[in-house]
């Protein structure tokens, strides 16, 4: 019970994390990207066994790499951070709400190069 409210909780911080970098100026955008919210936390962060938080991650994964710029964008595909989450994802059992934000990042994400570590994670979904 207590490791459900946690992921509740933690399920919620990343929405709203999400919300606030969609909604963030575009003045603020870089170095908010740059120095507080980096990649390498988030792909961290994936690594949770509570498919709602895994979720909101793979959501604000997808905000990320729309408010970040080209040079943000080659790093994440040149260290193989696709590749990151998905094995972080693949850990754990899925859920389609999970397959659906894995969807929305491959089909409307920056670039279909990276894509198919992501599409196979997308055949464990429940």
């Amino acid at each position: 019970e207590k490791r459900a409210c946690q992921g509740l909780v933690c399920e919620g911080l990343l929405l709203l994390l999400r919300d606030a970098v969609r909604v963030l100026p575009d003045s603020q955008v870089g170095s908010v990207l740059k120095h507080v919210l980096r990649a390498e936390i988030l792909l961290v962060l994936a690594n949770n066994p509570d498919v709602r938080v895994r979720t909101a991650l793979v959501k604000v994964v997808h905000t990320y790499l729309q408010r970040a710029t080209d040079e943000d964008i080659n790093k994440f595909i040149k260290n193989k951070y696709f590749i990151h989450l998905a094995n972080q994802i693949a850990l754990y059992s899925s859920s389609e709400p999970l397959a659906h934000a894995l969807e929305g990042l491959a089909t409307r994400g920056p670039t279909l190069a990276a894509m198919p570590p992501l599409l196979a994670v997308m055949s464990k979904a429940a």
